[in-house]
């Protein structure tokens, strides 16, 4: 079998291969830097790496080096019990390669072992795989994992890894797999291109049960669970082969392999297109539609193997300038296909509040204001305090209008957030009525005041007038007092939450676009907000629509009008 693995590994070498970085010692050391002693590299952000030498493994890989490889990894297929129930296929692909990406060649396994397997020992004694992948999952959540997008490089190795665990997604994968790997958990690598409700692309890994269904691990969520919720959009999804596939999946790529199916089911759809062509699949980017899948033409129709349902996407062709629409967008909802061609003989007045879907991430951001305590006293220690609220708000929009209405006139107040997270905000303003019309001058009590997390966020960014500025607390659990100068009337509290800066605001200019086919988007016009959401007529029904901040900023997304509401298919995944 040793003699197999070796032709297995030695089949696949051929498009495997390293770059050759001059600077690579230096480049660690920043990131060390950058980790440890929180320094500023912006140095690398855009090195172009993809125009330096490539080093094919083929060339350089020696016989001792694969045998020792080979070795080990047997010794980790048959160190616990679960790996009898893994076929040697699955050892070959899941747990027997030497490399990942095209980081630097490295004798990883031997320094792996040593250190992860007690590790798993004393972490979990049993016999379930995927038991064994959720003790290492949790292990890893707390192993200091820095998330840092200042490093444009390519893959950084195992023991690049284990001295410096820091940067995107990427590399997050890259040290589960070395660690998973090592200790006979087969893990593979899952990605979609490009997602269908948030400008980027993303990856995670997924670890083999015994039965073969793989699990997928949600970036930093703590564990691994075989009911595994689905939280992001994926559109499309791909997993990372290290044998050459017989077909290349989209792209042209023979290590990727189109894994939809296994997320949400096989399915199978048609929808019209204009020019009887094979094209692609593409979900909506700011810089046009992003191709993320293929189709083929089938007597005037686009048909389309394994898609997620309600995603949106846009039969797209080959034009003259790149890419064209070649039909109108469409999802699949319920079973069934919804095809959005604009009915220009139903229109509608849409009133709109954001451009640009809230996600999971600034859900949590806006609801950190819940759970504050809003007390008043008029002495500086607060020996006689009297509680005047606690904030519970429930609401995704930008201002929270809090009333207070208290029975006496007070010199102090204090927003004591009691919840273990940061304190953020990115305005405060307090009136003297409920009507919030008259504002009170107040300054923060400097002896007070909560240590900020980082320059530029400071305790002056939550008066500064500019809702994208904040404060932000160093540590949790803490808070603010405000003095009046003397004893005054207290009708409310204006709190901005941290944000993203896609609502809508007063002041800015906005254009509203309808999606029409091989048409293009068409152009509804523009309008500057006068309140904190902007009104459109004459919007043509069943449309997908998109606003485009005409004054700042470039995250918009597309969404429908239904129901009288605005809806992001991506909102609050």
């Amino acid at each position: 079998m040793k003699w197999k693995a070796a032709r297995f590994l030695i089949a696949n070498m051929k498009d495997k291969f390293a770059y050759n970085v001059p600077e690579l010692d230096n480049i660690r050391q920043a990131m060390i830097d950058v980790k440890t002693k929180n320094a500023i590299e912006k140095r690398w952000k855009n090195f172009p790496y993809r125009s330096l030498p490539k080093v094919y493994d083929a060339q350089v890989i020696t016989a001792d080096y694969l045998m020792e490889n080979i070795e080990l990894a047997f010794e980790a297929w048959r160190r616990y019990e679960w790996g009898k129930y893994y076929s040697f296929d699955d050892f070959c692909e899941y747990l027997l390669p030497y490399r990942i990406g095209d980081e630097p060649l490295e004798k990883w396994r031997g320094e792996y072992r040593d250190y992860f397997v007690p590790l798993l020992d004393s972490l979990y004694r049993g016999t379930d795989v995927i038991e064994a992948a959720s003790a290492m999952q949790h292990y890893a959540e707390r192993a200091g994992y820095r998330h840092n997008t200042d490093f444009n490089m390519p893959h950084h190795g195992a023991l690049s890894l284990r001295k410096c665990w820091m940067g995107t997604c990427r590399e997050y994968c890259d040290y589960i797999m070395y660690m998973f790997r090592t200790l006979g958990i087969p893990v593979t690598r899952d990605r979609y291109k490009y997602s269908p409700e948030i400008r980027q692309s993303h990856e995670w890994n997924a670890v083999e049960d015994t039965t073969g269904r793989f699990i997928p691990i949600e970036f930093h969520e703590s564990g691994v669970k075989r009911d595994w919720e689905n939280k992001r959009r994926k559109g499309k999804v791909y997993r990372t082969c290290f044998a050459r596939q017989a077909y290349p999946a989209f792209g042209g790529d023979y290590y990727l392999r189109d894994v939809t199916a296994e997320y949400f089911g096989g399915n199978i759809v048609k929808v019209p297109i204009e020019k009887n062509e094979d094209g692609f699949i593409a979900v909506f980017a700011f810089e046009g539609w992003m191709p993320v899948g293929c189709y083929e033409k089938d007597g005037g129709y686009a048909r389309i193997e394994n898609i997620e349902p309600e995603a949106i996407f846009m039969p797209v062709a080959k034009g003259k300038d790149g890419l064209v629409e070649n039909g109108y967008p469409f999802m699949l909802e319920g079973g069934k296909i919804r095809v959005f061609k604009p009915d220009c003989t139903k229109k509608e007045r849409v009133r709109l509040t954001r451009k640009y879907p809230v996600t999971s991430y600034m859900k949590d951001h806006l609801y950190r204001i819940n759970g504050t305590r809003v007390e008043a006293s008029n002495r500086l220690d607060f020996e006689d305090t009297d509680l005047l609220t606690v904030v519970r708000d429930s609401g995704l929009y930008l201002k929270r209008y809090i009333e207070l209405r208290p029975k006496k006139r007070y010199r102090y107040l204090k927003l004591n957030l009691i919840r273990k997270a940061q304190l953020e905000i990115a305005e405060l303003c307090v009136y003297t009525d409920t009507a919030f019309t008259e504002k009170l001058r107040f300054d923060f009590v400097e002896d007070l005041l909560p240590t900020c997390s980082m320059p530029g966020r400071e305790i002056d960014k939550a008066q500064d007038g500019d809702w994208l500025s904040l404060f932000q607390s160093y540590k949790r659990s803490v808070f603010l007092v405000l003095d009046f100068g003397r004893p005054v009337e207290i009708g409310g509290i204006l709190w901005i939450p941290r944000n993203d800066d896609n609502y809508v605001k007063s002041g800015d200019c906005y254009e509203l676009l309808y999606q029409d086919g091989a048409n293009g988007w068409v152009s509804l016009g523009r309008k500057v907000a006068e309140d904190d959401f902007i009104e459109f007529d004459d919007v043509p029904s069943n449309a997908l629509l998109r606003l485009h901040h005409c004054t700042k900023g470039v995250e918009e997304q597309v969404f429908l009008w239904e129901s009288g509401k605005q809806r992001f298919l991506g909102h609050l995944r």
